[in-house]
C-alpha cells in the first residue's frame, strides 16, 4: 500500500469516529427505533444521559414514538449491558 493510500486509510478511520447523536442511536439497535425515530429522539433528548432517564410518558409525547416504540426504548437501556 502507497504511502497517500495509507494516509487516506488513517483519515477515514478518524473521521467514522466522529458521529452524530441521531447516527449513534440509531446504530444501537433498539427495536423499532429507525433513522427518522432516532432523530426525533435525539431533538428531544440532546444527550445519552438525557435519553436514558427518560420515563414512557416522556418517550411516547415525541411524534413517532408510540407505546410499543417506546416500550423498546425502556426494555433497550434497562439491560446493564446496554448501559
Amino acid at each position: 500500500m502507497g504511502e497517500k493510500s495509507a494516509d487516506n486509510l488513517l483519515a477515514a478511520l478518524e473521521a467514522s469516529k466522529a458521529t452524530t447523536l441521531p447516527r449513534f442511536l440509531f446504530a444501537l439497535g433498539i427495536r423499532e427505533v429507525g433513522e427518522a425515530t432516532a432523530v426525533t429522539l435525539a431533538e428531544a433528548f440532546p444527550s445519552l444521559p438525557s435519553l436514558i432517564s427518560a420515563d414512557f410518558e416522556a418517550l411516547t409525547a415525541l411524534r413517532d414514538v408510540g407505546p410499543i416504540v417506546a416500550q423498546g426504548i425502556l426494555d433497550h437501556f434497562a439491560e446493564p449491558a446496554h448501559r
